[in-house]
């Protein structure tokens, strides 16, 4: 059969959009299974025989599996001894260590496993627009509880380098405050930006229990231990237990885009209850300002909430406005204007 050649006709597209689920599945599976880290553990190019053994995984599926990240870019297929007597080993390509590797503090493998995760819901797409509802959730290899680690451990993956930016950014002419509330802060990376760059003196972090585990040990093995004893953990639901007091900052980090209308305008009437008189409530998000399907990022995202959340979607800056203004906050402003997830719009208590 004739190799098809690219081209921008429509036929083409339909078959490269189709496609690109194939690359996206290999690397969820080897994030999902950790496949770098013992790779890169050895030092040495493996061998799938020793490398089936170390992990206990199906040769011949991890021959597949490898073969796969080989041509992808990701790992490097070379000889370890005669042909006749040593298959070739794989190896972890040069550039990629410090991301594939979980160990790591530069590591993508969390958020890599949890875009597996979105791409099992997202495969449930045509149910959801059928029924309106998301599709019951698969869980990966290693069980839901695993899903969510990965989830909060993602998180900051993708987060600490874009909170230094934002907190770069936001420095110098935001705060600085007394006391930050970040809510749903997993393990404090926005804290941790925002105290070391002086935009707040000490910081709450209010989130799950999974994720005050998280932050916990993150702050317990911090080099800072300065840093460390100025912020507090508390572990709740911010969507049924009442806020902790006495801050003067609100965090809203990447959060109303998981809820509707009502349970975002119930948020902001929570945080203007316990904040400070005065205070300041920041809102991170994304927020496109006219038609969502102009903005790539919105577009796509409002899908992903579609498939993950019973009621989640994207608020236009239009649409947080009004809520805020609603739930009784002034000075209304978009502080970072941005296409992406780092747009952030601030509002004070009167």
């Amino acid at each position: 059969m004739e190799e098809r050649k690219e081209s921008g006709q429509p036929l083409d597209l339909i078959h490269r959009l189709m496609n690109g689920y194939q690359s996206a599945a290999l690397l969820a599976a080897a994030a999902e299974l950790d496949i770098f880290t013992p790779l890169i553990e050895e030092g040495i190019a493996v061998g799938v025989r020793r490398l089936a053994v170390k992990t206990g995984f199906d040769p011949r599926a991890l021959e597949a599996l490898l073969d796969g990240l080989t041509f992808l870019g990701l790992l490097e297929k070379v000889e370890i001894g005669p042909i006749e007597e040593t298959p070739p080993g794989y190896r972890v390509a040069e550039g990629f260590v410090p991301y594939l590797d979980s160990r790591s503090p530069e590591t993508m493998v969390p958020i890599m496993a949890h875009w597996g995760a979105c791409l099992r819901s997202w495969s449930q797409l045509a149910h959801v627009v059928r029924t309106g509802f998301p599709a019951p959730k698969i869980a990966g290899t290693f069980g839901p509880e695993a899903d969510d680690r990965h989830f909060v451990l993602g998180m900051d993956c993708v987060g600490a380098p874009l909170a230094r930016i934002i907190a770069d950014d936001l420095a110098g002419r935001f705060g600085p405050f007394e006391k930050m509330l970040d809510l749903g802060g997993a393990s404090g990376t926005y804290t941790l930006a925002f105290l070391r760059r002086g935009i707040a003196r000490s910081g709450i972090i209010f989130d799950r229990p999974i994720g005050i585990t998280e932050a916990r040990a993150r702050l317990a093995g911090l080099k800072e231990p300065q840093l460390a004893e100025k912020i507090q953990t508390v572990a709740g639901n911010f969507y049924t237990d009442p806020f902790p007091e006495g801050c003067d900052l609100h965090w809203i980090s990447a959060i109303i885009h998981q809820q509707d209308t009502k349970a975002t305008a119930k948020m902001f009437a929570e945080s203007l209850r316990t904040l400070a008189p005065g205070g300041t409530v920041a809102v991170r998000d994304i927020f496109p300002q006219k038609d969502r399907s102009q903005n790539a990022a919105a577009a796509l995202f409002s899908v992903n909430m579609l498939v993950n959340t019973p009621s989640g979607r994207v608020y236009t800056l239009e649409e947080v406005r009004t809520l805020l203004e609603e739930a009784g906050f002034e000075e209304i402003t978009l502080a970072r204007p941005a296409e992406d997830m780092s747009a952030v719009v601030t509002a004070r208590k009167p």
